[in-house]
């Protein structure tokens, strides 16, 4: 992300390719997120996960005010723009690294249950 706003600043890119760059990566991102949200959780367990989905999903809305931030450099070309977009990527990309760490710990727990529980059978 910050080397194609590099590259747009500097001329290298043209503002109809940075503009193509940010919406691939707005649909790709799109698509990811209406996976995850197919998800089917099961009622009985969804508290289990409120919090990392809390988390991703804060995580999933910065990253995409952050591209839309960017997008507005493509009609003023105010560098601000692709800062502040990068700074947006930046904190939704270390909450959805908290979602995957609740993640990884849910499942430890989970499989620390089940071998706990299976030495008894």
């Amino acid at each position: 992300m910050k080397d194609a706003g590099d590259k747009v600043k500097s001329g290298e890119w043209s503002i109809d390719e940075y503009a193509d760059f940010l919406g691939n990566i707005s649909n790709t991102l799109a698509q990811k997120e209406q996976e995850i949200r197919e998800i089917e959780i099961p009622e009985e367990a969804f508290e289990d996960f409120r919090e990392e989905l809390e988390m991703g999903f804060m995580g999933i809305e910065l990253y995409n005010d952050g591209i839309a931030e960017m997008k507005i450099y493509v009609e003023d070309k105010d560098s601000a723009h692709i800062d502040y977009g990068l700074q947006l990527i930046a904190d939704g990309n270390e909450r959805i690294n908290e979602a995957m760490r609740i993640n990884r710990e849910n499942r430890r727990k989970l499989e620390e249950m089940y071998i706990d529980t299976s030495t008894f059978m």
